[in-house]
């Protein structure tokens, strides 16, 4: 983690001197604006600006080709000495700054799993940034993207390599929103700033409701008013408006990455119907209406039915 020269050899083993490669990363330049924009069949990239007209909307998409959506992975460390030096010793990692990192598309993560490999991107712009990391104090890490595929590409590529006792996720966050943009406006979006994102104030936390309405449920006896307590949970939830910014906790050690998965296509579905107009819609009437099964005839969620 010494000081890197800009004549140095950079980090990430691409053979290249620092001022050449990762050092881009830092100042908006190159790997980091790897953001493109689809319209039609057409894909623009900031590289490549001038085919995207001023006025002109496309769907924010990345290199890699999944819709533009930023998600936060949140870890525990256990031993952070062993988790710097896991990641120091994988060469799709460079370590830089303050205990920060980038993870890049390329060696140990080139068949993690994206619609798009390495040799499908233009080679002026590899090695594209797959996520920023960065470890906080000794107990916590956060890692960002900017899309839902790569967060879970990610998930399972650390896991690989990082035993839980040593790192851990538990949460994730995500910022549920697909972005139609025009060549004045992707500045704006690229220049988003995670931590400003993701700071708690902004955070909807829908588990921290759960459980206390779990926490209520078991101090009442009798069947009549648990199902009102649910009954009117269900109602509010209906009725509840949907929320951009949202934080959960995730089991991917005991349910793997299957549910992380469905969850986040849950958000994708539900930020795409936004995207079409339908802004009222929030999450719980989006699986009502993919999944009607999920409300028994007394309108209660079957895995609440457990609890009644």
């Amino acid at each position: 983690m010494s000081k890197i020269g800009r004549n140095d050899p950079c980090l990430c083993n691409s053979g290249r001197k620092y001022k050449k490669c990762c050092i881009n990363t830092r100042s908006n330049t190159k790997q980091d604006n790897l953001i493109t924009s689809s319209s039609g069949d057409e894909r623009f990239s900031l590289a490549n600006m001038d085919h995207l007209g001023e006025t002109q909307l496309g769907l924010l998409t990345t290199t890699t080709n999944e819709p533009f959506m930023l998600i936060r992975l949140y870890y525990t460390i256990y031993n952070k000495t062993l988790l710097m030096t896991k990641l120091d010793a994988l060469k799709c990692i460079c370590l830089y700054g303050n205990y920060k990192f980038l993870i890049n598309y390329h060696h140990e993560t080139k068949n993690i799993g994206l619609a798009v490999k390495p040799d499908g991107v233009p080679k002026n712009l590899q090695p594209i940034v797959l996520a920023k990391g960065k470890i906080i104090g000794e107990t916590s890490m956060v890692i960002d993207l900017r899309s839902f595929e790569r967060g879970c590409c990610i998930i399972e590529f650390l896991n690989h390599y990082i035993s839980r006792d040593i790192a851990e996720i538990t949460h994730i966050a995500t910022y549920n929103k697909m972005h139609e943009i025009t060549k004045k406006t992707i500045t704006d979006v690229m220049n988003i700033n995670y931590d400003s994102v993701f700071s708690e104030e902004n955070m909807h936390r829908p588990d921290m409701r759960f459980d206390k309405l779990m926490s209520e449920a078991e101090h009442i006896e009798s069947i009549e008013e648990k199902q009102e307590l649910m009954m009117n949970f269900m109602l509010e939830s209906t009725a509840e408006k949907p929320n951009l910014i949202e934080k959960y906790p995730v089991h991917y050690y005991e349910d793997g990455i299957d549910s992380i998965k469905c969850t986040l296509k849950f958000h994708q579905l539900l930020a795409h119907e936004h995207l079409m107009g339908n802004e009222s819609l929030n999450m719980f009437q989006l699986i009502s209406k993919i999944i009607p099964e999920v409300i028994d005839d007394n309108g209660v969620t079957n895995e609440l039915n457990e609890y009644v």
